[in-house]
C-alpha cells in the first residue's frame, strides 16, 4: 500500500526530508495511476506505470525530484511549473508541502488533452479522499487550486504573465535536447530550480539571486521519453490578480506595502505642520488603489523580482520612457500596457519627479499643460515629493526606479 512504499523511499534513503515524506504518505499513489491500474498491486511498486498517453513514473524518480527540487515547508509563495505535468501526482505533492501561500501558484503544462482530463479528474478524486480523512491539512486540500493548461512545453511564454517575472521552481517531465535547456533556464526566477532531464541526464540548474549565474549539476542518468516538438500548441501562464479575498495569500512584503498604502489613502490629506508637507499618495482614493493592486503582480515589491523584468522588458521600457520625455505617449500605447498586469506600477514610478528645476524645465516645453498650473503650485509639488522618505516605507526598492527614469511633469 501507499504507506509501505514510502516506508521504502524511506529505508534506502530516497527521501530524507521530512515535509516530503509527510506529502507523499498524504498523496496516494493510487488515485493518480492510469484507469485500469488501480489495484493495490501494482499501483505502489515502485515502477512507472502508462496507459496509451498518460504516463506515471516510478516512486523513487518522485522522491529524488522532489529532494532536488529543494521545496521550502514554510508556508512560502512559491511558485512551481510543471511541464508535461502527466498525471498531476507530482503538482499536488508539491503543492501540499508548500501550503495555504502557494495555492493558486501551482501550473501544469501537457500536450495531450486526454492527459490533462486524468490529471483533473486525479485531483479530484484525491480530494475526495482525503476529506473521509483526520488530517489537519483537509480544508487547505479542499480549497487545492492547481491550474492545467493544454500545451507544448517548448513553447510556453516567458514574456507573458508568469512567465514575465520567472517561476521559483521547475520540472520537465520529459527528456530534452540540449539545445533546447536554455528555454527553460530563461524562465526561472531570481534564486529558482529547474530540475530536467536533459537527453540522458537528470540535471539540476540554479539559477543566483541577484545575478545572471546558472549553477548546473548532474543528478544522475536516467532514461525519459523524448519531448514532442509538434504541435506547437503556444501557451501563457496567467498571473494569478489581486483581490481582498486573496491578499492573505499574497507574500508578506505585498501585504505590508498595501496596508501602508491604503492607510496613507484613508488620511488626512495634509500631514505634518504646514500645507506644504503634503504626501500626494493621498490624493488617490482607497477605491482606486484596489483596482491598481490588480494590475501587481505578487512579486511587484521584491526588489530581484524587480530586476529580473526589468532586465527582460529594458529595451520595450526604454522606448516607453522616450516617448514620455517627448510628451508624445499615446493613449493606445496607455491601453496597451493596461494589458499588462506588470507595466502600469511602472508606469507610475515615472510619474514622479526629484527637484523643482526637473519639473519647470517640463513644464516650459509644455504648451499643452493646464495655465492654472503655476510654478508656485509646481514648487509645492515637488517639495512635497521631496519630503516623502522613501527609505522609512516598504517601497525601498522603488527608489532606483525613481532615480533611473525619466522625469515628465505630473501634468503630462
Amino acid at each position: 500500500n501507499n504507506e509501505e512504499m514510502v516506508d521504502k523511499l524511506v529505508e534506502y534513503g530516497i527521501v530524507s526530508s521530512p515535509h516530503i515524506e509527510r506529502a507523499l504518505r498524504a498523496v496516494d499513489r493510487l488515485h493518480f495511476v492510469p484507469r485500469g491500474k488501480e489495484s493495490l498491486a501494482s499501483a505502489h511498486l515502485d515502477e512507472p506505470l502508462r496507459e496509451g498517453n498518460i504516463h506515471i513514473s516510478a516512486p523513487h524518480m518522485y522522491g529524488a525530484i522532489l529532494e532536488s527540487l529543494e521545496l521550502d515547508a514554510n508556508n512560502s509563495p512559491i511558485s512551481f511549473l510543471n511541464l508535461g505535468s502527466g498525471t498531476g501526482y507530482l503538482s499536488v505533492i508539491v503543492a501540499y508541502i508548500l501550503g495555504t501561500k502557494s495555492n493558486g501558484l501551482q501550473f501544469g503544462v501537457d500536450i495531450h488533452a486526454d492527459v490533462i482530463e486524468h490529471a483533473m479528474a486525479s485531483v479530484a478524486r484525491w480530494k475526495n479522499s482525503i476529506m473521509k480523512e483526520e488530517v489537519t491539512h483537509n480544508y487547505y486540500c479542499k480549497n487545492l487550486n492547481i491550474s492545467f493548461s493544454i500545451g507544448n512545453a517548448l513553447h510556453v511564454d516567458s514574456n507573458k504573465g508568469e512567465g514575465r517575472f520567472g517561476f521559483d521552481r521547475i520540472y520537465v517531465g520529459t527528456a530534452c535536447e540540449e539545445e533546447n535547456l536554455p528555454h527553460f533556464m530563461s524562465m526561472l526566477a531570481p534564486g529558482g530550480i529547474l530540475v530536467c532531464p536533459c537527453e540522458d541526464e537528470l540535471v539540476k540548474v540554479t539559477r543566483r539571486k541577484g545575478d545572471d549565474v546558472f549553477l548546473y549539476e548532474i543528478l544522475g542518468c536516467v532514461h525519459f521519453s523524448l519531448m514532442i516538438e509538434e504541435p506547437r500548441l503556444k501557451v501563457s501562464i496567467r498571473s494569478r490578480v489581486w483581490s481582498p479575498a486573496l491578499n492573505p495569500a499574497f507574500p508578506s512584503k505585498f501585504q505590508e506595502c498595501l496596508q501602508t498604502l491604503l492607510l496613507c489613502a484613508s488620511s488626512s490629506y495634509y500631514q505634518g505642520n504646514g500645507d506644504s508637507n503634503r504626501n500626494l499618495a493621498l490624493m488617490i482614493p482607497s477605491d482606486l488603489w484596489k483596482i491598481i493592486f490588480t494590475y501587481m503582480n505578487r512579486n511587484w515589491f521584491d526588489a530581484d523580482r524587480q530586476n529580473f523584468y526589468i532586465s527582460k522588458k529594458r529595451p520595450q521600457e526604454e522606448e516607453d520612457f522616450n516617448d514620455l520625455s517627448n510628451g508624445s505617449y499615446k493613449v493606445s500605447r496607455l491601453s496597451e500596457s493596461l494589458e499588462d498586469t506588470t507595466i502600469l506600477p511602472n508606469l507610475l514610478s515615472i510619474t514622479f519627479m526629484e527637484t523643482e528645476e526637473n519639473l519647470n524645465n517640463v513644464q516650459q516645453t509644455d504648451q499643452t499643460t493646464n495655465s492654472k498650473m503655476n510654478a508656485q503650485e509646481n514648487g509645492d509639488i515637488a517639495e512635497a515629493i521631496q519630503n516623502i522618505d522613501v527609505s522609512d516605507s516598504n517601497l525601498t526598492y522603488e527608489h532606483s526606479l525613481i532615480s533611473n527614469a525619466r522625469k515628465v511633469s505630473l501634468g503630462e
